[in-house]
């Protein structure tokens, strides 16, 4: 009997725990859950019982075989069990049908929890499309703003904007485990465009109003012009590249106005630098105030005027004015820079005199081709700049130098002539000052000697002399000196007459020659160029002549056709 309870045990110790998981199904199936969460366990329960059913069929069927056999020990030995034989099919079908009522109990809980999720998805969107329509008027886009009280309000937006994600991204999940899809609302996404915009420009307007208070606290002439030229170009780089996008498109005043301002300030640097490098004087001070229309301003444009003054002058406004003007002052800085040239390279000049080698104290001057070629250069210069549009602050400085320059070709021209006469009568004088008193040379010699005198005392005074400090002031004063001395010079050839007739008559081919070159070859009769020069006047025929050269054997000689 102990064997057989035993048995019986153990045949009905898996139906009876099969039995309790059953009540325990139904218990949790009763359950009605609060929460999403909680509902989709009862979803996986109610899934995972229905799932088992068929095993347990099974289960039963076997059950029942065993109860076939061993009902007539059930009886007496299991009560329980017995009993639970008898109901097992009203159990089941009661639990078949609790599973049926807790399913369309789970329908229903759906469609509740549907419509609510559809109830809050409308009411935050009513909340978006009221937060949107306030943002317009609470936004801090004016100008009038300062940067700590705009970023608070922008703060204090996006709060609110968060507190809308939030509550849009529990609906999402909550309809997400419903299977359901959720767009998400364009007003969010449009609120959080502006207030990211909104904030970009305020962190530019923050930026510019730090980098203008420090920039207009200096001057024109201690302004950096590579750090000006660098931060207009970064602002005006930085304000195009936010106007290009999505900002472009917002209607914000402080943008609008943080642009104008950087427009402005950008015209004003090139103006400014411009203006430096243009080496502006006063008169160019004195137009700019005619252009800005500025003449009664407490602080007028000049070097020492601040960046502030003269963007408060609006001189923007004028850019193409001023910039003109800036041309105009820096081609009348190169016409002063040509007259300091042309100063410097006249004064430098001095008219050094030398004795001739072998001239026997005859004073010459030096390299006079060398002054000549100086004095054309400037006087090309000078012309040159008489030509120019922008000489008229310099016209008397291009008087002076043009004056000064003809005085000094003049004079040199008139030395240098007066040179070659000198030198001429000089060499007659020299070879004839040996020859006895008595001869018709002697009145020659006598004037000559008191001419040469003043000669050498002009070429020493023109040697020592400043000639622009001092020569030129008296310049024509000067030249008839020159002219004076060269008078007398004409007269001392004059003084030739007799000898140079006498010699005619004897070689009527000396007719031929004027009276200076005819004192020429006389005073030096074997110089080459003066052989060169009269020859073919004298003889027609004269292609080719040589002279007898000191170490050579060949005997000078004529040769012609």
């Amino acid at each position: 009997a102990l064997r057989r309870i035993q048995f019986t045990t153990t045949i009905f110790h898996p139906f009876i725990d099969f039995n309790n998981i059953l009540k325990k199904n139904i218990e949790e199936l009763r359950h009605e859950p609060m929460e999403v969460y909680e509902l989709k366990q009862l979803e996986q329960r109610y899934q995972t019982c229905f799932d088992e059913l068929p095993e347990k069929e099974q289960e039963i069927a076997l059950i029942l075989k065993y109860f076939v056999v061993l009902e007539k020990y059930v009886a007496d030995l299991l009560p329980e069990a017995y009993e639970l034989r008898r109901n097992i099919d009203q159990i089941w079908a009661q639990y078949q049908a609790d599973l049926k009522a807790i399913r369309e109990q789970i329908e229903n809980y759906q469609d509740q929890f549907k419509l609510s999720m559809t109830g809050a998805a409308d009411a935050l969107k009513v909340d978006a499309l009221q937060m949107l329509k306030m943002l317009r008027e609470e936004m801090p886009t004016s100008e009038d703003s300062t940067p700590d009280e705009a970023f608070e309000a922008i703060d204090r937006l996006m709060m609110q904007l968060e507190v809308l994600e939030r509550r849009e991204r529990e609906i999402e999940e909550r309809m997400r485990l419903l299977g359901v899809d959720y767009v998400r609302l364009p007003a969010l996404r449009e609120i959080r465009s502006k207030l990211e915009n909104l904030r970009q420009v305020w962190i530019l307007v923050k930026e510019w109003r730090i980098e203008r208070d420090r920039i207009m606290a200096e001057s024109y002439s201690t302004a950096d012009e590579i750090e000006l030229n660098v931060m207009s170009g970064h602002f005006k780089q930085t304000y195009e590249s936010l106007a290009e996008g999505p900002i472009g498109k917002e209607e914000f005043d402080v943008f609008s106005r943080v642009g104008e301002e950087i427009s402005h300030f950008c015209v004003t640097v090139t103006i400014v630098c411009t203006m430096r490098a243009s080496f502006m004087q006063e008169r160019h001070w004195l137009k700019v105030k005619e252009i800005a229309k500025c003449e009664e301003a407490n602080e007028l444009p000049g070097e020492l005027c601040s960046f502030y003054a003269m963007t408060e002058l609006e001189l923007y406004n004028y850019e193409e004015e001023l910039l003109d003007l800036c041309f105009a002052a820096r081609k009348e800085h190169e016409v002063e820079l040509d007259l300091e040239a042309v100063a410097a390279r006249v004064r430098a000049i001095e008219f050094r005199i030398r004795q001739a080698s072998g001239g026997a104290g005859f004073l010459e001057l030096r390299s006079p081709g060398t002054h000549f070629t100086t004095l054309a250069d400037n006087i090309g210069i000078i012309n040159r700049l008489r030509r120019s549009p922008h000489r008229h602050p310099f016209q008397s400085l291009i008087d002076y130098w043009e004056h000064t320059l003809g005085l000094l070709e003049e004079m040199l021209e008139i030395i240098v002539r007066m040179e070659s006469e000198c030198r001429t009568l000089h060499e007659l004088h020299r070879i004839t000052r040996g020859t006895a008193r008595g001869s018709k040379m002697d009145h020659f010699n006598d004037g000559f000697r008191e001419c040469f005198a003043e000669w050498c005392e002009l070429m020493r005074y023109i040697s020592t002399a400043r000639l622009v400090e001092d020569v030129c002031p008296v310049g024509q004063e000067f030249i008839g000196e020159l002219e004076s001395v060269r008078k007398r010079l004409n007269q001392q050839t004059n003084a030739l007459q007799d000898v140079l007739r006498e010699q005619r008559e004897v070689f009527p081919r000396f007719y031929l020659l004027s009276d200076s070159q005819h004192v020429r070859l006389i005073s030096a009769p074997l110089n080459y160029a003066q052989l060169e020069q009269s020859l073919p006047i004298l003889y027609e025929n004269v292609t080719r002549f040589h002279l007898l050269e000191r170490g050579k054997q060949n005997p000078p000689g004529i040769g012609g056709v």
